[in-house]
């Protein structure tokens, strides 16, 4: 009785730390493509298709460095869900960034998981390809 009552202790006690360390974190993003464009006279955006493991994952686009106004890179994450997914596994899909502003060198860097792509700046805005990825 006393082993029982000692467990149910520990139950209570050690669930938190459990939880902290199932937490979702964000990591890296495979994408097959990246492209960027100018969305306004000061600003531009960034569009990456991405291959998630479930079609639950959220993805998103960040910027990862900057060490001047004009040299900025990217980066393409992705995070799963923080419950059990139960839709369809490896996922492709797009994600856009929030409008960044602009000046930007006319080619600059977007990290994604096994490949960075130095990604041309275009005069028009990119266009999305649906399906649309989960937003984190």
């Amino acid at each position: 009785m006393r082993h029982l009552r000692l467990a149910a202790v520990a139950l209570l006690v050690l669930p938190p730390a459990i939880v902290a360390a199932a937490t979702p974190t964000w990591s890296t993003a495979t994408a097959t493509s990246v492209t960027a464009g100018v969305t306004s006279k000061s600003t531009f955006r960034i569009v990456a298709q991405v291959t998630l493991p479930q079609q639950c994952d959220m993805a998103r686009i960040r910027t990862l460095a900057i060490t001047s106004q004009l040299h900025r890179s990217f980066i393409v994450e992705q995070m799963p869900p923080g419950t059990i997914c139960t839709q369809k596994a490896v996922y492709t899909c797009t994600v856009e960034s929030p409008n960044f502003q602009l000046p930007i060198p006319h080619k600059f860097d977007v990290k994604t998981k096994g490949k960075t792509w130095s990604v041309p700046l275009s005069m028009e805005s990119p266009h999305p390809m649906p399906p649309m990825c989960a937003k984190g």
